[in-house]
């Protein structure tokens, strides 16, 4: 039956000790303990509060809280126990809830906080700089687009523009004689066109 397991109530009801209800919980063999909460010193939630303004009201009557147990159950009540169900009954109702959403908030702004930090972390970690490359400067070169291998079709002298990317730091010299080897290429190589042509009977 019952009595073979570990079982425990906790009862709370009014203290009106003449009725039969508060007599048979106080008399009853499996109650262990009895507390006595003074009227106007703890508070209830308003059974009526759908017909009033306020959801919380301070007790106007004792309340008796009776702690039954069967004889297989070996949870004890201790009095640090008894002393902070005194304290949560006795505190405002409406200054618990306040404290709990403040509460609420400074730890969803202590995560948010943690996890900004960690995120930025992460990201500085990741972060990847990236690698100085020497100044450059461009210049353009005109070259001469030459015609087929046989010879059946010249095709006109034409201009192509080619971009070459050379650094900032070439020697004045060496760029110097570079653009007059160049000058010269390109005379000698004009001047075999014009012979090509020539022979052809074009120019």
């Amino acid at each position: 039956g019952g009595d073979e397991k570990p079982l425990m109530f906790i009862v709370f009801v009014p203290a009106w000790k003449e009725t039969s209800g508060w007599k048979a919980l106080s008399e009853s063999r499996f109650c262990i303990k009895h507390e006595l909460l003074k009227e106007a010193s703890h508070y209830y939630t308003e059974g009526t509060q759908h017909r009033r303004k306020a959801q919380y009201r301070v007790a106007s009557f004792d309340t008796s809280i009776f702690f039954l147990q069967s004889k297989h159950c070996k949870w004890n009540v201790t009095n640090e126990q008894i002393q902070e169900l005194r304290v949560a009954f006795g505190k405002n109702p409406v200054d618990a809830i306040k404290e709990q959403q403040q509460r609420e908030e400074q730890e969803n702004v202590y995560a948010n906080n943690s996890g900004g930090q960690a995120e930025k972390q992460k990201e500085q970690k990741a972060e990847v700089k990236p690698k100085s490359r020497p100044a450059t400067k461009m210049r353009q070169e005109t070259i001469t687009d030459r015609t087929d291998p046989i010879g059946r079709n010249v095709v006109d002298k034409m201009e192509v523009k080619r971009t070459i990317t050379s650094t900032a730091t070439e020697n004045p010299k060496k760029k110097k004689k570079k653009k007059k080897r160049r000058r010269i290429d390109e005379a000698s190589e004009t001047s075999q066109q014009l012979d090509i042509l020539k022979s052809l009977g074009v120019a």
